[in-house]
């Protein structure tokens, strides 16, 4: 989907549809909605006064436009509640509902009105995240009633504003959502069509795709390095355990500030962190765990309270030196001297 951002006025917008964000107890007697309610011949007006929408969050009037006053043929509204409490989660949410619906239609070019306060690219990063992330489909392996219709292209359109801090910030939502969805892609496989295998080619597709550098540890490897943990969930597994290493080194930066990211798949787990040499020598990390989701947990030595959810291994929070389970509440103490012998206890063994 292209996605770009307009500083025009809505009624100049060459769209097929507009999509405004409206807020409780607001009336079309002045401003946009005014502009709005003249292009659907008081539409808008009657719809407000008979309660027929009342802009509760969620809540959408659709509108098709007779008149010449916008250039868009259709017309959304999008109910966003209380204009104070419109804040960035609920602007996604509007994106969302206002690309869902649309693409319902048919529609191939949306322009998006959030009429938000804020920073202007941060307003449009925004939108394009929640627009992106509200196309997503989980149908994947669907045979039938599949949803094919597509949304070519998106504008945020916020009137005066700088074109170039909203393209921007209309690009940067765009690689954000992309990629969100590209994770959800991912985490929605079947073991059976993700293997660990499977899933370092499509790491291998993605670095070359994108400049970074790749480098896929199998067994032999992660067990010269002490990854027992993460060996472990691939015991039962007849495919063999990968750990993806993914690094991005941008070209003007210093090399002590290199970030690092890596995907790993051990039997049905996907796992996300970086390399846990890496990890130990440049932030003195002790330990590196994560969940089901790939959410990625610090244990320090030091102080920093994380939490961790084991594979069989119920819950547990981690603070310090100090670890809770939270199926029986009993408490254990790990010593830095004796951490190691301790090690299989902080596993849930």
């Amino acid at each position: 989907m292209k996605v770009s951002g307009s500083s025009k006025s809505p009624d100049k917008i060459e769209v097929q549809a507009l999509a405004v964000a409206v807020f409780k107890d607001e009336k079309p007697g002045n401003g946009l909605l005014k502009t709005l309610d003249n292009a659907v011949g008081g539409m808008i007006a009657e719809a407000i006064k008979s309660e027929e929408f009342s802009a509760k969050e969620g809540e959408t009037a659709y509108f098709h436009v007779s008149g010449k006053e916008l250039k868009a043929r259709r017309l959304l509204l999008v109910g966003c509640g209380s204009r104070d409490a419109f804040k960035a989660a609920k602007l996604a949410q509007m994106a969302g509902s206002a690309t869902r619906f649309l693409r319902s239609k048919s529609v191939k070019s949306i322009g998006i009105i959030p009429r938000a306060d804020g920073e202007i690219g941060k307003i449009a990063q925004t939108v394009v995240v929640g627009a992106t992330m509200g196309l997503f489909e989980p149908d994947k392996y669907r045979t039938k009633d599949k949803e094919l219709r597509e949304i070519d292209a998106l504008t945020v359109i916020i009137e005066n504003a700088d074109e170039k801090t909203l393209n921007r910030g209309a690009e940067r939502g765009r690689i954000i959502g992309e990629s969100i969805n590209f994770t959800r892609d991912l985490a929605n496989e079947p073991g059976a069509y993700m293997t660990p295998t499977i899933m370092a080619d499509r790491a291998k597709k993605v670095a070359k795709e994108f400049g970074l550098s790749v480098d896929i540890l199998d067994q032999k490897q992660m067990e010269k390095l002490g990854m027992g943990s993460l060996l472990g969930v691939a015991r039962g597994s007849d495919e063999p355990p990968k750990l993806i290493i993914l690094k991005y080194q941008p070209s003007k930066s210093r090399s002590n500030k290199r970030r690092t990211a890596g995907a790993g798949r051990e039997g049905n787990h996907v796992r996300l962190g970086r390399h846990l040499s890496e990890a130990r020598r440049e932030h003195g990390v002790d330990e590196v765990r994560h969940d089901r989701s790939g959410h990625r947990d610090w244990n320090h030595a030091g102080h920093r309270a994380t939490e961790t959810i084991g594979a069989g291994a119920g819950r547990r929070t981690m603070f310090g030196k100090f670890a809770v389970r939270e199926g029986d509440q009993t408490g254990r103490r790990f010593e830095s001297d004796d951490r190691k012998d301790n090690r299989s206890h902080q596993h849930g063994r």
